[in-house]
């Protein structure tokens, strides 16, 4: 019966995962976009997008060929979309990401399923250890999107899958149960199958070697062994052609990657330079003025702050009881030998004992190794989630909660800190954080696309049919980079984006400007463009000519609601006279902005109510209007009536 439960209970929380992964709107951080889709998109249309520093062909620090192969879908989906002209909406887009990374995050519940221990009741404590790492926000909120990070987590998990077989073997050799030739050939599948996946995860992120060197090492020391000869000469020598046996592989994936790179960057297969994406991050992250333009923090980040947010402050509050994990089995074979019980224990008990040394050491060491870098994000320690969930359940549920004397009510107690602090992120980062400028982006591609009609999108004078000069200017303020790839309609490769009937709007990305700037700035009417990256200069000049053109163009701002509020007594500085106004069309929420939740609470405040606590934390889409630009070609302002409210 308990089993059942149990089982259902992952199968509660693999559906929550899903719901989080399709319908979870939170945006964590602008990586999560302009690393994955962002890039692929930019390859395979000819819409113009965002391509970030990483992605510079003349020194990239992020390999394309890794990225397309964990977003392989999106690859095909958009490829799809601009060779045979279907028509992709921004959703759709997005959930090939999303999806996409939501399988990959399985490949931790299968791996933990496979690294529980044996016993009696392994079932139910592999369900009990599922429902634990399935619980963590960790996986229902960073895992379920297209960061690199996951990918990272995933191959992780499988070099713990095979360093568990490569503990099996070492342990089933050293007690004669296995001969040593053939422990040597399987030794050199399993090496071979790691080298495999650390080539692959050294392309995703180069930090992926602090995270594999536990296993590595371990891996390493077994090899040594197996090659146990009379003298260290022959011992070297026959090590030496096992390691032969197994670079290969490595070999290949890193020409792979490297050739696949240079293919998607400058066109050919190969080429002079060769790309090595890993070596140029590397390079990049030990330059200190690099670090500083992302923001430096203090080196104990990682340890006090970040690892509590990521594997969840009861995990990291025992971690002496993990410790004390490896200590407790120490003493229990000195017991053993002292009174003269010096049997060993058998194998499976044996490779779990080592197994949580590794899990442990996956977790310490690469905790301690990127807290040398004063760069610090919690996203970055995503793949020590699977390891210490492992330990943390056992500790639970398993045998070594009795050697640590650990009582019922204690591990209820860490059940209930663990599962209400992760609850409490999974809806912040899944659905609160910054949650209001996807379905922004999402309306504003439909309405481009003519998916949906949408009478607050500006696109015509309001008095007849959109005109050719026609033009619109979308301005983002006080908020996340905007993913172009989620707004403008792809175009495929050789067409021309000023052909279309309507002409693709101008994204402009403001972020933190002063509110007195941007209101000089829109003051303009359009005249001084943002460098956008949708027109050239030569296009831009001839539309700065074209009165009929300036008479047309429409400035959209999509801003927090608070920030309006600054942008709007800016424009009240103009006094009697006031010839601008900022006409709200369209409301999206929900939208919560850690780094000014006061100016949130301040706008609620003015007036008390439900509704006014929703209408503050959110996003609103408004209209510039210049009435003195609009009375030369006689044009209304918008109706005021067409505003509505979308979550």
């Amino acid at each position: 019966m308990a089993e059942k439960a149990w089982k259902a209970c992952y199968g509660v929380l693999l559906v929550l995962r899903l719901l989080c992964a399709i319908r979870g709107t939170g945006y964590i951080h602008p990586d999560e976009w302009f690393q994955s889709g962002e890039a692929i998109a930019g390859i395979h249309s000819s819409t113009s997008l965002l391509r970030t520093w990483e992605f510079d062909a003349a020194s990239p620090s992020r390999s394309l060929a890794s990225l397309h192969l964990f977003q392989f879908p999106l690859v095909a989906w958009v490829h799809l979309n601009c060779r045979f002209g279907v028509s992709a909406s921004s959703y759709s887009l997005f959930l090939a990401q999303r999806a996409t990374s939501f399988f990959t995050s399985l490949t931790l519940d299968f791996v933990a399923a496979r690294l529980v221990a044996p016993s009696t009741r392994q079932r139910l404590q592999t369900y009990k250890t599922l429902c634990i790492l399935g619980s963590s926000h960790a996986v229902l909120s960073l895992c379920t999107r297209p960061f690199s990070n996951g990918a990272e987590a995933a191959l992780l998990a499988l070099c713990l899958l095979l360093t568990r077989a490569v503990v099996g073997l070492s342990h089933a050799e050293s007690r004669a149960y296995v001969p040593v030739w053939v422990a040597r050939q399987s030794w050199i599948r399993y090496c071979s199958a790691l080298f495999c996946l650390g080539a692959a995860g050294l392309f995703v992120r180069f930090t992926f070697v602090a995270f594999a060197l536990p296993c590595a090492a371990y891996v390493a020391v077994a090899g040594i062994r197996l090659c146990r000869r009379q003298s260290i000469l022959s011992t070297a020598a026959l090590y030496a052609y096992l390691l032969l046996e197994t670079l290969p592989s490595f070999v290949f994936v890193v020409l792979l990657h490297i050739c696949t790179d240079s293919k998607l960057y400058r066109g050919k297969w190969f080429s002079s330079p060769l790309l090595l994406a890993p070596i140029n991050l590397l390079r990049y992250n030990l330059d200190p003025q690099n670090l500083a333009e992302h923001g430096t923090h203090p080196r104990w980040l990682h340890v006090v702050v970040n690892a509590p947010i990521v594997l969840g402050a009861s995990v990291w509050l025992y971690g002496a009881l993990k410790i004390s994990l490896w200590a407790a089995g120490r003493k229990v074979e000195r017991r053993k030998k002292v009174k003269g019980k010096a049997k060993e224990i058998d194998v499976d008990a044996a490779v779990q004992l080592t197994m949580r040394k590794i899990y442990l050491a996956t977790v310490l060491v690469p905790i301690a190794l990127l807290s040398v870098q004063p760069h610090q994000e919690p996203r970055f320690l995503l793949p020590t989630v699977l390891p210490s969930t492992l330990l943390f359940a056992e500790a639970c549920f398993g045998e070594a909660h009795r050697r640590m004397q650990m009582g019922r009510r204690t591990r209820r107690l860490l059940l209930s800190l663990y599962l209400l602090q992760h609850a409490v992120l999974t809806i912040l980062f899944s659905f609160l954080h910054h949650g209001a400028v996807l379905p922004t982006l999402f309306n504003i591609n439909n309405a481009l696309s003519g998916r949906k009609s949408a009478g607050w999108l500006p696109l015509s004078d309001h008095t007849g049919p959109a005109s050719p000069t026609a033009s619109l200017h979308i301005i983002f303020w006080r908020t996340f980079m905007p993913p172009r790839h989620l707004i403008l309609p792809l175009q495929p490769r050789g067409s021309s984006q000023g052909g279309s009937q309507t002409r693709y709007p101008t994204i402009s990305d403001h972020g933190s400007m002063p509110a007195r700037t941007l209101a000089a700035w829109l003051r303009s009417t359009g005249r001084t463009l943002s460098t956008s990256p949708n027109q050239s200069r030569e296009e831009l000049e001839a539309e700065d000519d074209n009165e009929r053109h300036i008479a047309h163009s429409r400035q959209l701002v999509v801003a927090p609601t608070w920030a309006l509020a600054d942008l709007e007594r800016s424009l009240d500085m103009e006094g009697e006279q006031r010839e601008t106004d900022l006409v709200r069309l369209a409301t999206f929420g929900p939208q919560v902005d850690l780094d000014h939740l006061a100016e949130v609470m301040t706008t609620w405040r003015r007036e008390a109510g439900w509704a006014s606590l929703k209408d503050a934390a959110s996003i609103q889409l408004v209209e510039f209007f210049d009435v003195k630009q609009a009375a030369s070609v006689h044009r209304e302002p918008p109706p005021v009536a067409s505003m509505h409210t979308q979550s």
